[in-house]
């Protein structure tokens, strides 16, 4: 009986040895991350913007430097900021949206528009 309780620790001290990381992981599952709302909106931009550089250029991500990645970022905001804002206050009455919510920026009111479209059913279409 004394030679499996040997074996038996043996064997825990050897696991043990081999991933301490992964108890403390909590059994080798993946951290949690919690990010707020920005960071999101800013890692979707990042990975929209390396996705059209990776379409547009045969070296793909490596080739793409800050500056690019700022101008695209920047010719960005002007495609969100055509829409006149009769279109947009006409847009939002049809989907049944406030037209400006309290302290609410121009682009702050195209980009709900924007949200407001892309997650409304597909029965309302049209």
């Amino acid at each position: 009986m004394d030679k499996l309780k040997e074996e038996l620790e043996r064997k825990r001290k050897l696991k043990e040895s081999l991933a301490p990381s992964s108890e403390a992981d909590g059994g080798g599952k993946k951290k949690k991350v919690y990010m707020s709302k920005g960071q999101m909106k800013q890692m979707a931009q990042g990975l929209a913007v390396n996705t059209s550089s990776d379409a547009g250029a045969e070296g793909g991500p490596a080739n793409s430097s800050p500056q690019k990645e700022a101008e695209g970022k920047q010719a960005e905001a002007a495609k969100k900021r055509w829409i006149p804002a009769a279109e947009v206050v006409s847009r939002l009455r049809d989907l049944k949206q406030p037209i400006r919510l309290f302290a609410e920026s121009d682009d702050a009111r195209i980009e709900r528009l924007r949200q407001a479209e892309l997650t409304r059913p597909d029965d309302e279409h049209g």
